[in-house]
């Protein structure tokens, strides 16, 4: 079975830490002139290693449904993902509110799902706009990937260049419950 509809598997995964590093990437999506909904496909090391188009709408709008979104995630089994969008026209972004409500529903789509989602970012012609970088719609407010993902059921540590990872399971373990005996 080939990769679902509009993934582009990357020939080498590229690490993206930061908020500046996943903007670079995303950048050729600012020109395009109709709003495009981008997914990056990312390890729980942060190596993207997929992008998706998950929609492509007008000029001024976009429609898609939750379900675009984490398809691919679920079927490639993607531990983390950076949702964008951009504004072909706007020299500067206004998020709307809908953009906002969207945000805080993938996070927690997210959540369920057990896909970490690392930011939604909106992609202009000439800058962009990060929910994470400014702590808005449900993030933490930091440019550093990696500080975020202490929630993702995963502890990472940093030394350096390396990072390494350790996965420790969320869910309790129960005891089996003992049968008493009845005393005659």
């Amino acid at each position: 079975m080939g990769d679902p509809d509009g993934v582009i598997r990357l020939k080498r995964p590229t690490r993206i830490m930061t908020v500046q590093a996943a903007a670079d990437f995303l950048k050729p999506y600012s020109s395009r002139n109709r709003e495009h909904v981008i997914v990056l496909h990312a390890t729980p090391l942060l190596d993207v290693f997929a992008e998706q188009i998950c929609a492509v709408g007008t000029m001024t709008s976009v429609g898609f449904e939750m379900h675009d979104v984490f398809r691919a995630a679920i079927l490639m089994d993607t531990k983390a993902i950076i949702i964008a969008h951009n504004h072909p026209y706007e020299d500067h972004i206004v998020r709307s509110i809908k953009d906002t409500i969207l945000t805080k529903d993938l996070i927690e789509a997210g959540r369920v799902l057990r896909t970490h989602v690392l930011d939604h970012i909106i992609l202009g012609p000439k800058q962009f706009w990060s929910y994470r970088k400014n702590g808005e719609g449900g993030f933490d407010k930091t440019e550093d990937y990696t500080e975020s993902l202490g929630g993702f059921g995963a502890t990472y540590i940093r030394a350096g260049h390396k990072i390494s990872n350790t996965f420790v399971l969320d869910i309790k373990k129960e005891e089996p419950k003992k049968k008493r005996r009845r005393k005659k």
